[in-house]
C-alpha cells in the first residue's frame, strides 16, 4: 500500500463514488467491500501504530514531502480518509456488509478525533489560532511548516492544502458545513488574505499553492489543480461571490493556450489545463505555459506544464460542476447554480445527477441572469423523474429592502433567492428584486 495517503483516498472514495451513481447494486457494492477490506484493515493498522493521536503517515506533494523519506501526518490525507470512511460505511451498510460498516463507521470517529490534534491552538504551529495547519513531523513531532521540497524549502503554513473541507463535495456536500465548520472557515480566511497579498491574484485572478511564498514559477505556486483548483472551490463552497468570480477569471485565463496550432491533435488541445504554469511570462504577454530557460531557477527549463495531468484536470472540473450546482437532495432536484458578478448567462446540457438510488438523470437548465431588469430567469427540462425543485438564484448584490417577501440567503458580499417545491415539469420561473 502507498504512503501516498491522498492517493489511496482518491481511490477508495471513487470506488464508493461509482456504487453509487450506478444504481446502488448490492451485488457489485459486495463485490467492492471484498476489495475494500484490506484496505480497512491497512487503514486500521495505520492509525492504530501511529505515534500521533492515530493520524495516518503520508508522502505526498499534498503532505508537502513528496520525495522525502520520512513521514508527514498531513491535515490534507487524513481529512479526506475521514471523508473515504464514511463513504464505505455508507456502501457497506446498504449492501447488508453490517461488519464492515461498523467498522468503517468505528474508524470514522476515531479519525474525527484525530483531526482535532491538526487545530492550531496558535503556538504549535505558525498558522493562526482555530486554523488547520499542515501536519505534525513524523522525524519530531514538531509542526510540518516548512517543506523540504528536491532541496529548496519554504513555508506551507498558509498553503491550499489547509482547505481539506472541498474533498466534502465528494461525499455529496457543496459548501462548507459540518463538525469542523469554524476551522474551516478560518483556514479559507487565511487562505483569502495570503492570495490576496499577490499581484497576478489581484490583476488576473491566478492562484499561488502557497500564498505567494515559495520558490516561485513551478509545483509550489502555479499548479492548475493542487493550487487554483483547490482555491476555487473552497471559493465557491463558501459562496464568496468576489472571489470565485476572480478565480473562474484566472481558469479562462490559464485554460486556453494560444501557441497551440494542432487544435484538435491529442496531445495538443488548447483548452487542456496544464499541470504547471508561468505567470512571468503571462505577465510578458509569452507563453505561460513554457519556463524560464537557463535564468538559474531550479527546475524551471523549458515547459513547466505536463499538459492534460488528470488530476490537475479533475480539480478544474470539480470546480466547473460547483458552478453548475446540480444535486438530488431526497427526492428533490436542488439548483445552486454560482455564477460570477461578470456572468449573464450559462448553458449546460446532458447534465447527470443521481438520485438517491443511484438511478442517472439527464437534465438540461440554463440561466440568463438580466441584470439590469434586476431579474434572474431558469430554464429547465429532464427534470420529471424528481418529486419537486428547489432553485436558488443569483447572485444579487445584498438587499436591504425585501419588498417582495422572497426567501432570502445571505453570502459573502451578495445575497440569492430561493424558489421551493416547484413542480418538476416546470419549464421556465423567474425571479425579480
Amino acid at each position: 500500500m502507498s504512503y501516498e495517503l491522498d492517493g489511496n483516498v482518491l481511490i477508495a472514495s471513487g470506488i464508493c463514488q461509482a456504487w453509487r451513481v450506478n444504481g446502488k447494486n448490492k451485488k457489485t457494492g459486495q463485490e467492492f467491500c471484498k476489495g475494500l477490506e484490506p484496505v480497512v484493515e491497512w487503514i486500521d493498522k495505520q492509525m492504530t501504530g501511529s505515534p500521533y493521536f492515530n493520524l495516518m503517515p503520508s508522502i505526498s506533494e499534498l503532505s508537502g514531502n513528496p520525495s522525502a523519506s520520512y513521514f508527514v501526518y498531513g491535515i490534507f490525507g487524513n481529512y479526506g480518509m475521514y471523508i473515504a470512511l464514511q463513504q464505505v460505511k455508507e456502501m457497506a451498510a446498504h449492501c447488508g456488509q453490517t461488519a464492515l460498516a461498523e467498522k468503517t463507521s468505528w474508524l470514522a470517529e476515531k479519525m474525527k478525533q484525530a483531526l482535532s490534534h491538526l487545530i492550531s491552538d496558535g503556538k504549535f504551529s505558525y498558522a493562526p489560532q482555530g486554523c488547520w495547519f499542515n501536519g505534525i513531523d513524523g522525524r519530531n513531532g514538531n509542526a510540518y511548516d516548512i517543506s523540504e521540497w528536491d532541496g529548496t524549502a519554504w513555508p506551507i503554513w498558509h498553503w491550499t492544502r489547509q482547505l481539506p473541507f472541498i474533498q466534502d463535495y465528494d461525499n455529496r456536500v457543496n459548501r462548507i458545513s459540518g463538525d469542523f465548520l469554524q476551522p474551516h472557515k478560518a483556514s479559507y480566511e487565511l487562505l483569502r488574505q495570503w492570495m490576496e497579498k499577490g499581484e497576478y491574484f489581484r490583476k488576473y485572478g491566478f492562484v499561488s499553492n502557497t500564498g505567494w511564498t515559495g520558490m516561485g514559477g513551478r509545483h509550489d505556486e502555479t499548479m492548475g489543480g493542487y493550487g487554483q483548483g483547490f482555491f476555487t472551490q473552497a471559493a465557491l463552497m463558501a459562496d464568496d461571490i468576489n472571489v470565485y468570480s476572480k478565480c473562474l477569471e484566472g481558469i479562462a485565463r490559464l485554460g486556453y493556450d494560444g501557441g497551440v496550432v494542432e487544435q484538435l491533435s491529442y496531445e495538443k488541445n488548447p483548452f487542456v489545463m496544464h499541470e504547471c504554469f508561468n505567470f512571468d511570462n503571462y505577465e510578458e504577454a509569452r507563453d505561460h505555459t513554457f519556463g524560464v530557460n537557463s535564468k538559474g531557477r531550479r527546475e524551471i527549463m523549458e515547459n513547466p506544464g505536463d499538459e492534460g495531468n488528470l488530476v490537475q484536470e479533475a480539480e478544474i472540473i470539480k470546480a466547473f460542476s460547483l458552478v453548475i450546482g446540480a444535486e438530488c437532495v431526497g427526492k428533490k432536484l436542488v439548483l445552486t447554480p454560482r455564477l460570477p458578478w461578470l456572468w449573464d448567462g450559462m448553458e449546460c446540457r446532458d447534465i447527470s445527477v443521481a438520485d438517491q438510488d443511484g438511478n442517472i438523470h439527464y437534465i438540461n437548465f440554463s440561466v440568463q441572469h438580466q441584470r439590469w431588469l434586476r431579474n434572474c430567469k431558469v430554464t429547465i427540462s429532464g427534470a420529471e423523474g424528481f418529486d419537486s425543485i428547489d432553485i436558488r438564484f443569483g447572485p444579487f448584490p445584498r438587499m436591504f429592502k425585501n419588498t417582495k417577501g422572497h426567501e432570502i440567503e445571505n453570502s459573502e458580499k451578495g445575497c440569492w433567492i430561493w424558489k421551493r417545491n416547484l413542480k418538476s415539469n416546470t419549464k421556465e420561473i423567474t425571479a425579480e428584486l
